[in-house]
């Protein structure tokens, strides 16, 4: 699982994680949260956009969405990624 964070629009390099380690994607998901709730004091704040690529497996899918209901990210959304994303991709392997 390849994820960033967007500051003024403007991503940062990708980090690549899994589901199952202790720093797995629910160890992120919580730092996340952490920042937010310092930042604008309201962890729900957090907002999550999921780009599967064309490759991605269902089951991952359903994965990170299980993620997102078990951490109580109430805000996500599931998109196509965009050519910035793929290149961004690209640059980081």
């Amino acid at each position: 699982i390849g994820w960033y964070e967007c500051k003024d629009e403007t991503p940062s390099a990708i980090h690549f994680t899994n589901l199952d380690s202790a720093n797995g994607l629910r160890e992120i998901i919580i730092q996340k949260q952490k920042a937010v709730a310092l930042m604008l004091r309201d962890a729900k704040e957090l907002m999550v956009i999921i780009k599967p690529l064309d490759g991605a497996d269902y089951r991952t899918l359903i994965d990170v969405l299980d993620e997102m209901t078990i951490n109580g990210v109430s805000r996500y959304a599931i998109i196509e990624p965009e050519a910035t994303d793929l290149k961004l991709l690209a640059i980081s392997r």
